[in-house]
C-alpha cells in the first residue's frame, strides 16, 4: 500500500503504519482502531461497498478483496505498477496456473448446477432453451489457459462454439439426473471475458 501512495516503504511495521495514518490518501482506507498509535483510529470505517462504488466512479475494475481494491484505487491516482497482481501472475505457471485453472472451471460448473436445478416442468418439456452464467476471473491468463482459440478485441477476450461437440471439448458440460435424465448443453454458445467477468451463453435441453 504504502509503495502504491508513492510513500517510503523502509523502517519498521510501526513507521509504515504511522505514514499510512499520516497520508490522506491512504488514511480514507483504513477501518481498524490501531492501539499502536496512541488510541487513533486508522481513518474512517470505509466498507468493500463503499470502495468498490470508488472504483467504479474512477473506471477500474470492482474484483477481489479489500486490498485489491484500494490498490487500484492508488495505482490509478499515482500511476504505480501494482506489484502484488504482477507477482501473482508471474506465479501463474505451471501448477499454480493449473489449480487455478481448475477452480475456476469448478465455479462455472457450480453456476451451471444451479441453472439446472431439477423441476418437474422438465420431464415433459423437451424444447431448447437459452441460459446464462458468469463468475469473477480477474486472471487473463487463466481464461487463456481454459479455452482454446480465444479472440481478443480491445481488451475482451471471446469464443464462439459451433457444435455440442466444440463445448464439451472445452470441458464444459450440463448435468445428469437420477433415473437417467440430463441437461445437455447446446450449440450454438459462447464464452466472454472482460472486466475481470467470464460469462458463459448457451442452450440446453432436458432428455429424460
Amino acid at each position: 500500500i504504502a509503495q502504491a501512495a508513492s510513500l517510503p516503504i523502509s523502517g519498521s511495521k510501526a513507521k509504515l503504519r504511522e505514514r499510512l495514518v499520516a497520508c490522506d490518501d491512504t488514511n480514507q482506507f483504513g477501518y481498524v482502531p490501531d492501539k499502536h498509535l496512541c488510541g487513533s483510529k486508522v481513518g474512517p470505517e470505509m466498507t468493500v461497498s463503499e470502495i468498490k462504488s470508488m472504483c467504479q466512479q474512477q473506471g477500474v475494475s470492482k474484483t477481489g478483496n479489500r486490498y485489491e481494491l484500494v490498490l487500484r484505487l492508488l495505482n490509478k491516482k499515482f500511476g504505480a505498477t501494482n506489484q502484488k497482481e504482477s507477482a501473482l501472475k508471474k506465479q501463474l505457471v505451471g501448477d499454480a496456473l493449473q489449480k487455478r485453472v481448475t477452480h475456476r472451471l469448478q465455479k462455472l460448473h457450480k453456476q451451471l448446477d444451479n441453472k439446472f436445478k431439477w423441476k418437474s416442468s422438465f420431464k415433459y418439456d423437451r424444447s431448447i432453451k437459452g441460459g446464462r452464467v458468469s463468475i469473477d476471473c480477474p486472471e487473463k491468463e487463466v481464461v487463456e489457459q481454459m479455452f482454446d482459440d480465444l479472440k481478443e478485441t480491445k481488451g475482451k477476450l471471446s469464443k464462439t462454439f459451433a457444435t455440442d461437440e466444440d463445448i464439451s471439448d472445452d470441458g464444459l458440460y450440463g448435468k445428469s439426473y437420477r433415473f437417467g435424465a440430463q441437461a445437455n448443453l447446446k450449440a450454438p454458445a459462447s464464452i466472454i471475458w472482460k472486466d475481470g467477468k467470464l460469462s458463459f451463453t448457451f442452450k440446453y435441453q432436458i432428455q429424460c
